[in-house]
């Protein structure tokens, strides 16, 4: 298991450091789960800050690799009616 960082970036600025992180299987997991918050926090919007659609998670190694960038405005999920 690898520990990945996911910073919080504000219009290119790095705006709430992950002190913590969490441990994943790889890569690939780590962009998942990015892309899992950014999703969750976006239905949850209410009890954040507006102007999410400019946030993104700048995802990170323990080294400090910076192994991807994860805009919240394209995790945005258009419903729609079965009608």
């Amino acid at each position: 298991m690898t520990r990945y960082f996911f910073n919080i970036v504000v219009r290119g600025r790095k705006a709430i450091p992950d002190p913590d992180g969490d441990e994943l299987a790889g890569d690939k997991e780590a962009r998942k789960h990015a892309r899992m918050v950014a999703r969750d926090m976006l239905e949850r919007r209410h009890w954040y800050k507006r102007g999410l659609e400019h946030w993104a998670f700048e995802i990170t190694n323990g080294n400090g690799r910076l192994l991807g960038v994860v805009p919240f405005s394209g995790q945005i999920r258009i419903r729609r009616n079965s009608n």
